[in-house]
């Protein structure tokens, strides 16, 4: 679906894919020259966020204190190349039953490094 006000681009490898408000694109640097604006939002998955967090400046993401069975996780990235801030944090209650950080990183510098490192902020459960 859609999202509301904003331009809508899938990135898919089906060809024939359509999708209801939405122009479809077959790679991300087809994405990326078919978007309007200077913002590009990346919403997934695994290998999109892998693809353009060499290029990302700014990254706005939802932490999660859980450790669910999973065989896709957001890429590493080096928490030293990235100035973070916290936006916002959830405790659990009755309408979220786990507890959350929303929070901003902003890049220090022009190197990325994708690669683990122990303490990296991002890194999947072991």
């Amino acid at each position: 679906r859609a999202l509301p006000g904003r331009q809508n681009l899938v990135v898919t490898r089906n060809g024939r894919y359509r999708a209801d408000g939405a122009e479809v694109a077959a790679g991300l640097d087809e994405a990326i020259e078919a978007a309007r604006g200077d913002e590009v939002m990346i919403i997934g998955g695994g290998e999109l966020y892998r693809q353009a967090l060499p290029f990302a400046d700014r990254m706005i993401l939802t932490l999660v204190d859980a450790e669910p069975s999973a065989d896709t996780w957001f890429p590493r990235w080096s928490g030293p190349d990235w100035h973070r801030r916290l936006l916002r944090r959830v405790p659990a209650d009755g309408d979220n039953p786990l507890p959350y950080e929303v929070i901003e990183l902003v890049r220090r510098s022009g190197v990325v490094s994708t690669s683990p490192e122990p303490g990296t902020v991002g890194d999947p459960p072991a």
